[in-house]
């Protein structure tokens, strides 16, 4: 059996039924990626494949992907010649010890500044779903959680998010809510709306899809003049904005959905340059 045909095997039969639809997408993604690059590795034989082999194609990748991308490669590597050896295909895995190369560039996306997301909510006040561009950098909620989000995961009197899914175990929370994503979301209500009817959806009253929230930051990206404006942007501004005006760091993560306070501050908080001068001043002058 070939590389190429077990990874299909391990996507259908491990992967799919236990992991969310973004994650699948994501793998397949990564895997034509390995077709693209190298087609040798995919056609051989299970038991054919070397560390080193893998280790290279981690070599080689790491001039033009980032880390953390690398590290999702690893991972599939690993899972899928660990079910190898669970099937008896191998007797060992060769993925054991592969690393990540450390000149793997890192992948940055820096929240947006104070001016810069004024224009953004400005921007979205004249388009149609500009609403739920507002509730991501108050909430700063995932995509996926975002349009996972149904009426009987919203508690309007309490004030409350239930995230049920997530992508990792602790992205499974509760998430407070501002009176004004409070009063955002009662305007959305109405009577008679099913509970299991999803919070934000199209004209069509479809679930919101991965290209729909696409096209409507690539709408903003050219009304606000934000080039690198994309749907994870709001999160990293979402905060970045929570932390200049004091949030307590391990607060965050956990509204974040994030284990370790630390990831979220190395990757999540960018401050605004007049933020960092005004704390210099009030510490000098």
């Amino acid at each position: 059996m070939t590389y190429s045909h077990w990874l299909q095997q391990w996507m259908d039969i491990y992967m799919r039924p236990k992991v969310t639809t973004s994650t699948t997408t994501m793998y397949v993604h990564l895997i034509k990626t390995l077709h693209k690059h190298f087609p040798d590795l995919m056609q051989t034989e299970i038991e054919e494949i070397k560390h080193v082999m893998l280790q290279d194609a981690l070599n080689t990748l790491s001039t033009h992907l980032s880390k953390s991308t690398l590290q999702k490669i690893r991972s599939i590597f690993t899972s899928s010649l660990c079910y190898a050896v669970k099937n008896n295909l191998i007797t060992s895995s060769p993925s054991n010890g592969l690393t990540v190369p450390r000149n793997a560039c890192e992948k940055n996306v820096d929240g947006l500044t104070v001016n810069e997301q004024a224009r953004l909510e400005k921007a979205a006040l004249n388009d149609p779903l500009g609403h739920v561009v507002i509730f991501f950098l108050y909430t700063g909620l995932r995509r996926s959680e975002l349009q996972n989000l149904k009426w009987s995961d919203v508690d309007l009197c309490q004030g409350w998010l239930n995230i049920q899914t997530s992508k990792t175990e602790a992205g499974v929370r509760r998430v407070p809510l501002t009176s004004r994503m409070v009063a955002l979301l009662t305007d959305l209500h109405h009577d008679g709306i099913p509970q299991n009817a999803y919070v934000f959806q199209t004209s069509t009253s479809q679930q919101i899809s991965t290209e729909v929230l696409k096209g409507l930051y690539l709408r903003l990206r050219k009304a606000a003049n934000l080039p690198n404006l994309t749907t994870h942007v709001y999160r990293h501004t979402f905060a970045t904005r929570a932390i200049e005006k004091g949030i307590e760091v391990t607060a965050l993560s956990k509204i974040l959905g994030h284990t370790n306070p630390a990831f979220t501050t190395r990757r999540y908080v960018h401050p605004d340059q007049d933020y960092l001068k005004n704390q210099l001043l009030k510490v000098f002058e």
